[in-house]
C-alpha cells in the first residue's frame, strides 16, 4: 500500500509520537521483530520547525517527559505527510514522509473545533489537552503544572481543572479532587461568577465522586451540571448528553434501573437524531443500556446493545483502546450470567491483556477484569484459582479506591464465596459481613448488591446447620429483590430456592414443593434449558431443578409424607 501510494498525502488517525534521535525509534521498531506476523517500519519525518509550523501542529515536548533523552516530539490528530520513499530492508522498512502544505486545512479544522469546545484561544493550554487526550496522563500533569508555576497569560482555573484531570486519569482522585476545588472557587469568586465555565468543574467532580463509589451524591453534582448547561446549551448539545449519561449511570448504580433506562434512552434519541449511527457516543451510550439491561436479567437485549457497542468501537478506535476492552468484559458479563463460560473467560482475557498493555498496573478497570475471570473459575468448580484471582483484584482494589467503595464489597463478598465451598464457613463469614457492612454505607437499603451480601451470609449459615439463624437472611434477600429486580430475574428464583432449602430441612415439605416449583417455574422463563443455573437445586435425593421426573417423585414423596 505505501509502496503505490509515494507522492501521495496520508492522514493520521492519532496523536503520532515521535523521537528525534533515530536509533531510539528504531529500537521501538525492531522490538517486535522476533514476531514472523508482523513487519517493523521505521518512520523518518523531514519537518523544518519554522517553516512547517505555520502547516501542521507538532511540539516539541522533551522537557515534560519522564524520559528527556528520548527527544519526544508531539504530532497532532489529523496531521498531513507526503509519502516520498519506501525503503524495504530484510529487518526493518524505511519510510521517508514529510509535512503535507494542504493538510494545514484540516489541522486547522481540527483545531477550531477543539477551540470551540473550551472556548479559549490559548494554544498552550489546549496542547496539554492534547496530551491527555492521547492518554500520557503524567505528562499531561507535568506540562500543565509548569503553566500554573508560568501563569501570566493562563486562565488558572482552567489549568487547575486541567491537573485535577490529568490526576483523576492516573488514579489520583484524592488529589484531583482539591485541583477541582480550587478551580472552581476560582471560577465563583470571579466578577461576575462564571456559571457557564462552572458546569465543567462540577461535570468533573460528579465523574470523581462515582468512581469512589459515592452515586448519590455524584448523581446531586450531575443534576446541577445538567441545570446549568440546559440554561446555556442546546438540548442536542454534547455537553447536555453528557450530564444525561451520567445522571443515568449514578442511578444505575443505585439499583433505579428503570428510571436509569429512560435517561439513557433519551440520550441515543437525541444522538440518532444528528449523528451518525456508528459515533462514538452512540457506542458507550449503547453500551450504558447494556448494562443496565444485564442487571435486569435481559441478557439477550444486553447482548444485542454490546454487540452494536462493540462493532462502533472496533471501527473507530485503536484495537488495544481501553474501551473495547470495556466492550469485551461486558460480553464476557453476560455470557457469564448465561452460563456459557467458555466464552465468558474468553472475552475476559481478551479485555484483560489490552487493560494491562493501555492502563496503569494499578487501575481498578484492571482488578474489575481480574475479578470477572475469577467469578468464570468459580463457575467452573476451580476455586484454588479462582480465589488466587479475587485476592489480586481486592489487593488492588485497597491500594486505588476508599476503603468503603463497593468494589471492595464486591471483592470480600466472592471471597467469602469461596471459602464458603471449601468449607472454611467461619472465615467466610467474616468476608461477606465486611462486604455486607460496605454496601450498607454506600447503598440504598433496597439495593440487590446488598440483597446479594444477605444471601450468601444465609447460605453460609445454612451450611453450618443454623437453619434457623438462615431463614431471615433469605428472606430480607427476597424482599429486596422483588422490590428492585424484574418479576422474572433469576436472582428472585434463587432466593425463592433458598428458602425451599431452609423448609425442607424443616420438613415443611408441602410449602418448600411449593416454593421450588415457584422458582423453577421463574428460571424456565428467563434462563435457557442448558444453563448450568437450570441444574442448580436442593441436595434432595428427589429433586434436582430443571428435572421434570425428579420434580415428579418429589411430588410423590410429599404425598406419601403427608398421609
Amino acid at each position: 500500500m505505501f509502496k503505490r501510494n509515494v507522492g501521495h498525502p496520508i492522514v493520521t488517525n492519532g496523536f503520532w509520537s515521535t523521537s528525534r534521535i533515530r536509533g531510539r525509534a528504531l529500537l521501538f521498531a525492531t522490538d517486535l521483530s522476533r514476531r514472523k506476523d508482523i513487519v517493523s517500519v521505521l518512520f523518518e519525518i523531514t519537518c523544518d520547525m519554522k517553516e512547517n509550523g505555520r502547516k501542521a501542529i507538532f511540539s516539541d515536548i522533551a522537557k515534560f517527559s519522564e524520559h528527556p533523552e528520548e527527544e519526544e516530539v508531539l504530532f497532532d490528530l489529523s496531521t498531513c505527510f507526503r509519502i516520498d520513499s519506501v525503503q524495504e530492508g530484510k529487518n526493518v522498512w524505511v519510510i521517508r514522509l514529510s509535512i503535507f502544505e494542504d493538510g494545514h486545512n484540516i489541522a486547522q479544522s481540527y483545531l477550531k473545533e477543539k477551540r470551540n469546545e473550551i472556548e479559549n484561544e490559548n494554544f498552550e493550554l489546549m496542547l496539554g489537552i492534547l496530551i491527555c487526550e492521547m492518554g500520557k496522563y503524567k505528562k499531561s500533569q507535568k506540562y500543565f503544572e509548569q503553566l500554573l508555576i508560568n501563569s501570566k497569560d493562563q486562565d488558572i482555573a482552567w489549568v487547575e481543572l486541567n491537573i485535577g484531570r490529568a490526576l483523576y486519569y492516573q488514579g489520583k482522585l484524592v488529589e484531583a479532587r482539591k485541583y477541582y476545588d480550587k478551580a472552581y472557587e476560582r471560577m465563583m469568586n470571579a466578577e461576575p461568577p462564571r456559571i457557564k465555565d462552572s458546569a465543567a468543574v462540577l461535570n468533573n467532580i460528579g465523574v470523581l465522586l462515582y468512581e469512589q463509589g459515592q452515586y448519590k451524591d455524584a448523581e446531586k453534582f450531575h443534576r446541577k451540571t445538567l441545570e446549568i448547561r440546559e440554561e446555556f446549551l442546546p438540548q442536542s448539545h454534547f455537553d447536555v448528553t453528557c450530564s444525561l449519561n451520567n445522571i443515568g449511570n449514578s442511578l444505575h448504580e443505585q439499583g433505579k434501573y428503570d428510571a436509569a433506562l429512560e435517561y439513557h434512552r433519551r440520550v441515543l434519541k437525541i444522538y440518532e437524531g444528528f449523528r451518525t449511527s456508528n459515533h462514538f457516543d452512540c457506542a458507550t451510550t449503547l453500551s450504558n443500556i447494556g448494562n443496565i439491561l444485564i442487571d435486569q436479567g435481559k441478557y439477550e437485549e444486553a447482548l444485542s446493545s454490546h454487540q452494536q457497542a462493540l462493532r462502533i468501537r472496533q471501527d473507530i478506535l485503536p484495537s488495544e483502546h481501553s474501551d473495547i476492552a470495556s466492550s469485551y468484559n461486558n460480553l464476557g458479563i453476560i455470557f457469564y450470567k448465561q452460563g456459557k463460560y467458555k466464552e465468558a473467560i474468553d472475552f475476559h482475557y481478551k479485555g484483560f491483556k489490552i487493560r494491562e498493555k493501555c492502563l496503569p498496573a494499578d487501575h481498578p478497570r484492571i482488578a474489575d477484569s481480574l475479578n470477572n475471570i475469577g467469578s468464570v473459575l468459580e463457575s467452573q468448580k476451580d476455586y484454588t484459582q479462582a480465589i488466587d484471582y479475587y485476592r489480586r483484584a481486592l489487593l488492588m482494589r485497597e491500594k486505588c479506591l476508599p476503603v468503603n467503595h463497593c468494589d471492595n464489597a464486591y471483592s470480600f463478598n466472592n471471597i467469602g464465596n469461596i471459602l464458603n465451598k471449601q468449607g472454611s464457613y467461619v472465615e467466610a463469614i467474616e468476608y461477606c459481613t465486611k462486604a455486607l457492612e460496605i454496601q450498607k454505607k454506600c447503598r440504598p437499603p433496597n439495593h440487590p448488591d446488598i440483597a446479594d451480601c444477605l444471601n450468601n451470609i444465609g447460605v453460609i449459615l445454612k451450611n453450618q446447620c443454623k437453619i434457623e439463624a438462615a431463614l431471615p437472611y433469605f428472606k430480607r434477600a427476597l424482599e429486596i429483590r422483588e422490590q428492585c429486580l424484574p418479576q422474572s430475574h433469576p436472582d428472585i428464583a434463587d432466593s425463592l430456592n433458598n428458602i425451599g432449602l431452609i423448609r425442607q430441612e424443616q420438613k415443611n415439605y408441602t410449602e418448600a414443593l411449593d416454593i421450588f416449583q415457584q422458582s423453577l417455574s421463574l428460571k424456565e422463563k428467563c434462563l435457557s434449558q442448558d444453563h448450568p443455573g437450570m441444574a442448580k437445586g436442593h441436595p434432595s435425593s428427589y429433586v434436582t431443578l430443571g428435572d421434570p421426573v425428579a420434580l415428579r417423585r418429589y411430588v410423590s414423596a410429599v404425598s406419601r409424607n403427608n398421609h
